[in-house]
């Protein structure tokens, strides 16, 4: 055998879909017959072959058009009614009012930066105030109601105890007497014996008869009044009863006056205009002295409009197409139309997840690294995605996938087809990510496959 023939025995022993084997060549004399195959023989289908490429893999979204929101933006009304009886002075960071040319405190107004909870506006609401006082003395009066009813009750249970131990008093009185009957009784009958056999005189019976219906007597007057005793402490009872639930019933109207104060209270607050975060005023739409009608209303006008700017938001609107393609956390860029188209970048860190049925495009939200101190909401510019970002991918044609069954390519191995399965990462229809199933030695077919079957002898077309 020569050397070229070793050489190419050599390369078809080598595994994987990396290689191609390419037949030696025929001895001298019998190359024209080897042109034509006999019948029925695996004459080899010429294809065209790529190798899977390492190159950086990035797709980013086309620019659209995006603008600059607060993170938050409030129009601050007014929950109760009244007459604006001052604004509030603009106060410095550290906290100091700002006064004006001529020494005046100035008052709050577009453009100044507030605190939460800083006042912003009062109001003047004299019948609330009232009435606050008015639900005060209520709630006095109501828990001087429940102290009496406690003295009231406590009276009752005494009275109940009392009549209670008349009962027991009388009860034993009744006990004493009916043993004092009995005694009676049987001195009656001895003495009446010793009458029978003249051993006494008649007037001595007569004497024990008188004490025995004298202790009859007063057997029953003892318990005529253990009947009476119960009977009033059933009455003491009742009264018990009653002071307890007047008692209850003096609470629970305190309860009542004490959650009316509360109420009263609240509304009052509510003349006092506080802001409800840290933010700055982009409007202010009235002036001391004005009437400003309750929210509850439905006709209200705001009085300030309070925008929070330490955040915001980069908002643009994704068409249809590359909806599928983004997701949280990507990276993103903001150019701004003005400031010489300044280059800001930044990620996605909110997606509507639904698309607009008239625009047929999703509302996409951008937050900056770093916020530069001439960025403002209101402001326009363009806004781009990093929608795939992949340094060091392994990529082949999407035109080398097969058209059936799992994701697969047909390598040259030995000089025949071989199917080989994949996995694929990114696919743009142009180029695809191969995350598993190749190695970058594989030689791919990229045309021809369609007349080529598996096992079926190729060669590859220079």
């Amino acid at each position: 055998m020569s050397a070229v023939s070793v050489a190419f025995v050599l390369l078809a022993g080598l595994s994987g879909c990396s290689n191609q084997n390419t037949a030696a060549p025929a001895p001298a004399g019998k190359q024209a017959a080897a042109a034509v195959p006999s019948a029925g023989s695996d004459q080899p289908v010429r294809v065209k072959v790529v190798r899977p490429k390492r190159e950086h893999l990035k797709r980013v979204s086309t620019p659209q058009p995006a603008h600059v929101e607060p993170y938050e933006k409030t129009d601050i009304h007014a929950v109760v009614s009244g007459y604006l009886e001052a604004i509030a002075p603009a106060l410095r960071p550290d906290g100091k009012t700002i006064l004006d040319k001529i020494g005046k405190p100035r008052l709050l107004d577009i453009g100044d930066r507030v605190k939460k909870g800083q006042v912003l506006a009062e109001l003047s609401v004299p019948e609330m105030n009232q009435e606050l006082v008015q639900k005060a003395a209520l709630v006095e009066k109501a828990r001087a109601d429940v102290g009496q009813a406690k003295a009231a009750s406590q009276a009752a249970e005494a009275m109940a105890a009392a009549v209670q131990a008349k009962v027991e008093e009388v009860a034993s009185l009744a006990a004493k007497y009916d043993a004092d009957v009995r005694y009676r009784k049987g001195e009656h009958q001895r003495y009446l014996g010793l009458f029978q056999q003249n051993a006494v005189q008649g007037d001595v019976v007569d004497k024990e008869a008188n004490q025995l219906r004298a202790a009859e007597a007063a057997f029953a007057a003892a318990k005529n009044a253990v009947v009476t005793a119960q009977a009033n402490t059933k009455v003491e009872q009742a009264k018990q009863i009653q002071a307890a639930a007047d008692e209850k019933a003096a609470e629970a109207r305190l309860k009542v006056a004490q959650a009316d104060l509360k109420h009263s209270e609240i509304m009052v607050d509510y003349a006092t205009i506080k802001a409800p975060y840290d933010g700055v005023l982009t409007r202010r739409l009235v002036d001391t002295g004005a009437f400003i009608q309750s929210a509850t209303t439905g006709k209200a006008t705001p009085l300030f409009t309070l925008a929070r700017v330490d955040r915001l938001r980069i908002v643009a609107d994704i068409p249809e197409a590359e909806t599928g393609l983004v997701k949280i956390g990507q990276p993103a860029t903001f150019q701004l139309t003005a400031s010489g188209g300044q280059l800001l970048t930044g990620k996605v860190v909110r997606l509507a997840d639904a698309l607009d049925s008239a625009t047929r495009t999703m509302r996409v939200e951008l937050e900056l690294d770093v916020l530069p101190a001439n960025l403002r909401p209101g402001m326009f510019g363009s806004g781009t995605i990093t929608l795939a970002d992949f340094p060091d991918a392994l990529t082949l044609p999407a035109s080398a996938l097969a058209t059936s069954g799992k994701p697969s390519v047909l390598c040259v191995q030995d000089g025949r087809a071989v199917r080989r399965e994949i996995e694929i990462g990114y696919n743009d229809g142009i180029r695809m990510q191969i995350t598993r199933g190749l190695t970058p030695e594989a030689q791919v077919i990229i045309d021809g496959k369609s007349s080529v079957r598996e096992g079926q002898a190729v060669e590859t077309a220079n």
